[in-house]
C-alpha cells in the first residue's frame, strides 16, 4: 500500500485540478460529435472509437451530476487521473527518487498540450494511457504472460486510436532485445488469439448496423464499409499523400513540434532528456529501444501527415521526451547525492526540488488558460437555431458548429432540424446517408464532376433545390454561397441575415458568362459583410465571457457598424 500511495496523491491531484479548471459542459472541437455518438452508442468518425463511445455511454449513464455533457466531460478527468497514476508509477519503478516522480508525472498530465487535447471530452486521454500501461509493461522483467497481456492490450488500443501502430516498430525492437522467451507454436497462436480478441472489438459495427441503423458515419455493413471506417484509409491516404505534396507545410509542422517541446520542456528540459537516454540506455537496452524508435516513428508521421490536430498527435511523443527529461534529472540528482563533497548534496537537493517549482508554473499557466468562454458555443449554436425554423435544413461548413447542432438537436430535443456538415458531403456514405433520409435525390452519384468543391457544390445546390419548397433552407456560411457561384451555380434570390442566408429560390440554374466576383473593389458585398460582422459579434462574445467590458463593446460595435451597412444596402431584415 506504501508503494501506491505517491501515485495515489498524484492522481488525487490531477482529478483535483482538472475539476477546477475543465469545462462544464459543451465545447468547441470534436467533443459535441463524441457525446452524441455515445448517447447514441452509434459510431464517431473513422476508425469509431467503439470502446472509447461504450465507456462515456456507461459514464452518461452512471454519473448523476450535470447534464449529459457535463458527465461525458467527466470522463476525460478521470482518466487523466488514472494516466497520472500509472506514469508515476512508471517512474517509480524506474528508481526515479519519489521528490521528483510525483511533481513530474502531475506535470506532464497537466501541462498545456495535454489539457488542450482532454479540456473536454476526448480521445486522446485514453490513448495516453494504452501508452503509459504498454511501456509499463515493457519495463518489467519479459514473461510469456507479458508478453501475452501486452499483445492484448495493443490490439485494443490499435482499435481506438490507428496511430498507435506506430508503435509497433518499438515494441518489434524491444522485443528482440529481451531474452531467448523459447516460444512455441502454442505460444504463437496464443499470442495471434489475443490480437484478434482485443480487435474483435470493432465488430461491433456491422452488429449494430444491421439490427438498427444509428452508425451515421460510414457504412460498416459492407466489406468495403466496414474496412474503410476502422482504418480511416480514405481520409489517411489524403492526408499523407496532401502532405508529402506540400513541403511548405511539412516545414511549418516541423516548427510547430518543436515550439511544443521547447514551450512545455524548456530549453533546460531538453538539455536534460541527453543524460537521461544515456543513462536509461544503461539500466534498460530494451527500453531505451522502444522509446527511442517509437519517438521518431510518432515524429516523423506527425511532421508528414497533414492534419489541424498536429499537437494532439505529437502528445505520446512528447511524453516521451518528458520520460527522458525526468529521467536526466533523476540521474543527476542521484550522481550528486553520493558525492561526498557538501556542494554537490547542496545542488542535488535545489535540483531535486525543479520539478515541483515547474509544477508551480503549470499551474500559473492553467489559471491563465482558464476557459472563460465556455458557455460561447452554445449560444452561437442556440442563436442560430432559434433564428431558423423547427424543420429547417441548416447546411455548415464548420465542423464543431455543426457537431454541436447534431447535440442539441439530438440529445436535447430542440428542434427537428437537420444540420448537415458539407465537407462530408466528399464522401460516397454520406450522400447515401442523406439519400436514405429523403434530404437527396439518387443518381448523382454517377455524374462526373471535376474535383470534389465541384462535388460539393453541386450537392448542396441539389439539397437546397429539393428541400427549399417542403422546409427552410440555411446556409450558416458565406463560404458555401462562393463556393457554388464560383462552380457555376447561382442563386435568383436569399435573405440575408447576420448569422447567415435563408435560399429563397425556386431553383438554381447553371450560371452563365464569366464567374461574378464576391468582392468589388471599394465596398463590401453582402457575403463578406455578414461574415466580418459574425466574426466581431463572436468575438465579442468571447471578451465579455473573460470580464473585458471595453474590449466586448469595441467589438460589438464594430459588429453593429457592419449590421448597418447591410441595413443600409437592403441585405438585412
Amino acid at each position: 500500500m506504501n508503494q501506491l500511495r505517491p501515485p495515489l496523491i498524484t492522481g488525487v491531484l490531477v482529478f483535483s485540478v482538472l475539476q477546477f479548471i475543465t469545462v462544464p459542459g459543451l465545447y468547441w472541437g470534436e467533443s459535441a460529435l463524441l457525446t452524441t455518438r455515445a448517447w447514441q452508442l452509434g459510431s464517431a468518425h473513422p476508425p469509431g472509437y467503439c470502446g472509447f463511445l461504450h465507456l462515456l455511454h456507461m459514464v452518461q449513464k452512471i454519473l448523476p451530476i450535470g447534464d449529459i455533457s457535463c458527465r461525458s466531460n467527466q470522463l476525460g478527468i478521470i482518466l487523466s487521473a488514472i494516466s497520472a497514476f500509472a506514469l508515476c508509477r512508471l517512474m517509480l519503478r524506474s528508481q526515479i527518487p519519489l521528490s521528483i516522480a510525483v511533481p513530474s508525472a502531475a506535470g506532464f498530465s497537466l501541462c498545456l498540450p495535454v489539457f488542450n487535447a482532454i479540456g473536454a471530452v476526448e480521445v486522446y486521454a485514453m490513448h495516453l494511457l494504452f501508452i503509459i500501461i504498454t511501456m509499463s509493461l515493457c519495463l518489467i522483467r519479459s514473461s510469456k504472460k507479458q508478453l501475452f497481456l501486452l499483445a492484448f492490450i495493443c490490439s485494443i488500443a490499435f482499435t481506438h486510436h490507428l496511430t498507435f501502430i506506430l508503435l509497433i516498430p518499438g515494441l518489434i525492437t524491444w522485443f528482440l532485445c529481451q531474452p531467448t522467451l523459447n516460444l512455441k507454436k502454442a505460444h504463437w497462436i496464443t499470442l495471434l488469439i489475443l490480437i484478434l480478441l482485443g480487435s474483435s472489438i470493432n465488430i461491433y459495427f456491422p452488429i449494430r448496423e444491421s439490427v438498427h441503423s444509428l452508425i451515421v458515419w460510414g457504412q460498416p455493413d459492407s466489406a468495403d464499409g466496414f474496412f474503410d471506417l476502422v482504418t480511416a484509409s480514405e481520409e489517411a491516404r489524403s492526408a499523407f499523400s496532401s502532405g508529402l505534396a506540400a513541403r511548405d507545410d511539412i516545414w511549418s509542422r516541423l516548427l510547430a513540434v518543436w515550439r511544443i517541446l521547447l514551450g512545455t520542456l524548456s530549453l533546460p528540459g531538453l538539455v536534460l532528456a541527453v543524460p537521461g537516454v544515456i543513462g536509461l540506455t544503461r539500466k534498460s537496452i530494451g527500453f531505451m529501444a522502444l522509446t527511442f524508435v517509437t519517438f521518431v516513428c510518432l515524429t516523423v508521421s506527425v511532421i508528414i501527415y497533414n492534419s489541424n490536430e498536429t499537437i494532439s498527435f505529437f502528445l505520446p511523443s512528447l511524453l516521451i521526451a518528458w520520460l527522458w527529461s525526468t529521467f536526466g534529472l533523476s540521474d543527476i540528482v542521484t550522481w550528486m547525492r553520493k558525492n561526498t563533497r557538501i556542494y554537490s548534496k547542496v545542488i542535488a537537493h535545489v535540483l531535486a526540488v525543479l520539478p515541483i517549482l515547474m509544477l508551480s508554473v503549470i499551474f500559473n499557466q492553467l489559471w491563465n488558460h482558464r476557459h472563460n468562454d465556455v458557455f460561447v458555443p452554445r449560444i452561437l449554436v442556440k442563436t442560430a437555431i432559434d433564428s431558423c425554423k423547427q424543420n429547417a435544413l441548416i447546411i455548415t461548413r464548420r465542423s464543431d458548429l455543426c457537431f454541436i447542432r447534431w447535440y442539441m438537436n439530438e440529445i436535447e430535443k430542440r428542434s427537428d432540424q437537420q444540420s448537415i456538415f458539407q465537407h462530408l458531403l466528399s464522401f460516397k456514405w454520406y450522400y447515401h446517408d442523406l439519400v436514405q433520409k429523403g434530404l437527396m435525390r439518387a443518381g448523382l452519384e454517377n455524374v462526373v464532376f471535376e474535383d470534389s468543391q465541384a462535388w460539393n457544390a453541386a450537392v448542396t445546390a441539389s439539397l437546397a433545390v429539393q428541400n427549399q419548397g417542403c422546409r427552410q433552407v440555411f446556409f450558416s456560411d458565406p463560404e458555401i454561397v462562393s463556393d457554388i457561384e464560383l462552380a457555376g451555380w447561382q442563386f435568383s434570390r436569399l435573405e440575408c441575415k447576420r448569422d447567415g442566408m435563408i435560399v429563397k429560390s425556386d431553383g438554381i440554374p447553371p450560371a452563365s458568362g464569366t464567374d461574378k466576383p464576391l468582392i468589388i473593389l471599394g465596398r463590401l458585398d453582402e457575403y463578406s459583410t455578414q461574415a466580418l460582422g459574425a466574426l466581431y459579434q463572436r468575438y465579442a462574445i468571447c471578451l465579455a465571457m473573460q470580464s473585458k467590458g471595453t474590449q466586448a463593446s469595441e467589438a460589438m460595435a464594430e459588429s453593429e457598424r457592419y449590421h448597418m451597412h447591410g441595413i443600409d444596402q437592403g441585405w438585412w431584415k
